[in-house]
């Protein structure tokens, strides 16, 4: 399953957060976990809301290990849209 994440400041030093926790455990449990920043989002003019987001590569993570990857280049980060995430839950 794909899921976006919604966060205050992406990559920010909170691994503790409830967040961080869930995207982790998401991210073992297989899914496609996509971390965006609330302050990141923008509406186009073709009606798409979207934002740059950040997904880490599949693999064993506690909060803190999903951090510094999501941190520290090894997330892939592209711009997706609100619809990619929800077309995939249909």
């Amino acid at each position: 399953m794909k899921i976006g994440l919604v966060v205050n400041v992406m990559g920010g030093d909170e691994s503790g957060a409830t967040s961080y926790r869930i995207a982790a455990e998401a991210t073992q449990q297989g899914h496609e976990v996509w971390v965006m920043s609330s302050g990141g989002f923008s509406y186009e003019p073709d009606d798409r809301v979207g934002g740059l987001a950040r997904r880490v590569p599949e693999g064993r993570y506690d909060s803190a290990k999903f951090l510094k990857a999501l941190k520290h280049g090894k997330a892939e980060e592209r711009w997706i849209t609100l619809d990619e995430i929800a077309d995939r839950l249909g």
